[in-house]
C-alpha cells in the first residue's frame, strides 16, 4: 500500500493517470468449506501467478487481504484498467488447471477506481472496494468502475 500511495502522489503532482483494481475470488468461502483451507491456499497462489503473468513488472500488485488482491498499473487510467481486469479474467479462464491442482475452475470479480476530480488516495481505495462489492451484488464474475 505504501508503494501504491507513493505512485498516487506522483500521479497527482505530474497529472498522470492513476488507477486501482481490486480483485476478489468469487465464492471463496464456499470453496474453502467444500475443499478445505489447503485447497483455498492453492487457489490464492494460483491467482497470484495469473495476476503476475497478466500485468507488467512495473505495475504494483499484491494481496490486499484474505482472497483480495490490489493492482495499481503504472500510468493507466481507470477506464484503461478495465482492459487489464478483463485480461486477468481471460487468462484465468484460459489457464489449464493441472492434475496436481485439486480445485475446480473459479472466477473473479473486480472493482476499479481512479484519480478523478480531487479524490484522495483513501477515497480511491474506498471506491474500488465499493465497485468490487457492486460486482459481487450484480452476479459475480464482473468488473465495475466507480
Amino acid at each position: 500500500m505504501d508503494e501504491t500511495k507513493k505512485q498516487f502522489e506522483i500521479a497527482k503532482i505530474f497529472k498522470k493517470p492513476f488507477s486501482v483494481i481490486m480483485i476478489d475470488i468469487d465464492d471463496f468461502k464456499e470453496l474453502n468449506k467444500q475443499s478445505g483451507h489447503p485447497s483455498g491456499d492453492r487457489v490464492i497462489k494460483y491467482l497470484s501467478e495469473i495476476i503476475k503473468n497478466s500485468v507488467r513488472d512495473v505495475d504494483i500488485k499484491g494481496r490486499y487481504g484474505g482472497d483480495e488482491f490490489i493492482i495499481s498499473p503504472l500510468e493507466v487510467s481507470a477506464v484503461n484498467a478495465i482492459t487489464i481486469s478483463k485480461k486477468i479474467q481471460e487468462n484465468l479462464d484460459l489457464a489449464l488447471i493441472s492434475e496436481e491442482t485439486p480445485f475446480e475452475k473459479f472466477q473473479i470479480s473486480a472493482g476499479i477506481s481512479g484519480i478523478w476530480a480531487k479524490r484522495t488516495f483513501d477515497e480511491i481505495i474506498n471506491k474500488a472496494e465499493n465497485a468490487l462489492l457492486k460486482s459481487k451484488k450484480l452476479g459475480k464474475n464482473r468488473i465495475t468502475l466507480m
